[in-house]
């Protein structure tokens, strides 16, 4: 009710400004500069209309777009191209290279073992120690086992909650 209370005294500053520019100015000379006319935005002219019209006027919404939110729901349905789009576009919005070790995750599960390393390498050089993990998993995959235990030794350097499960993924 607030928002609505200050929109509408907004509206009616506007208001009033516009009445004080309709009043006639006086004819330029033709040694004077020419008067510039100010054009008021359709919306707020539309805004102004409603307010007159007692009712609600309906104000802009920007709608963002959460890329990381999407990527995340995209790898939990297991749709690895919307996901490896999701967070590209995240990272661009917002240089995470947790965002690029998403992407890399993405492509070595959907396969792309070449990419996935690529990718993972990059996100691991920007300071991800999680694509350590991935890495480690892609290089195994390839059947790169010394490779894929030092990725692996990397990641338990952090101590994460799932060392137990690549230590078991070391050994075999």
């Amino acid at each position: 009710d607030e928002a609505l209370k200050a929109l509408r005294e907004e509206l009616q500053k506007n208001a009033a400004k516009l009445e004080e520019q309709n009043e006639p100015e006086p004819e330029p000379s033709s040694e004077e500069e020419p008067q510039l006319i100010t054009k008021i935005p359709d919306e707020i002219l539309a805004q102004q209309r409603a307010l007159q019209d007692g009712q609600t006027p309906a104000t802009p919404v920007k709608k963002t777009v959460n890329h990381a939110l999407e990527g995340q729901n995209a790898l939990q349905a297991q749709q690895w191209s919307k996901a490896i789009e999701s967070f590209n576009s995240a990272y661009q919005a917002d240089p995470n290279p947790e965002y690029i070790t998403s992407v890399g995750y993405a492509q070595f599960k959907s396969g792309q073992l070449s990419a996935a390393k690529k990718t993972l390498l990059n996100a691991v050089n920007k300071g991800s120690v999680l694509a350590n993990k991935w890495l480690g998993y892609v290089m195994k995959e390839e059947g790169d086992i010394p490779g894929s235990n030092s990725h692996f030794h990397k990641y338990l350097k952090s101590n994460p909650s799932d060392a137990s499960l690549i230590q078991q993924e070391m050994m075999q």
